[in-house]
């Protein structure tokens, strides 16, 4: 068994048997190549999951806008409702033609 410097080879019984330059090159893709398409799997299941997040987020803003403007319509519809109330009780009990205007 002989390593030779000068040109990277294990000799063994006059053959090259191993060459340090070649072997990573020969086995780089067999290491690389998975881990290349495992990691742009990953970057696109990433991307897709951030994507599925965004539209559920804006579906959900949506919804809640449209709650509070319901809710916010409510509101406005009790206060009219209140003040209604307030004039008839007024014109109840005074009996001018008055209060039944302010409610139209």
């Amino acid at each position: 068994m002989f390593v030779s410097r000068s040109s990277n080879q294990l000799v063994l019984n006059g053959n090259a048997v191993y060459d340090r330059r070649r072997m990573p090159q020969r086995y780089v893709w067999k290491l690389v190549s998975p881990m290349f398409f495992l990691g742009a799997f990953l970057l696109g299941v990433g991307a897709f999951a951030a994507w599925n997040v965004q539209q559920q987020q804006r579906v959900s803003s949506e919804l809640i806008a449209r709650e509070v403007r319901g809710m916010l319509a409510i509101e406005e519809l009790h206060m009219e409702m209140r003040e209604i109330r307030y004039q008839l009780n007024l014109f109840l009990r005074t009996h001018e033609i008055t209060y039944l205007r302010n409610i139209i």
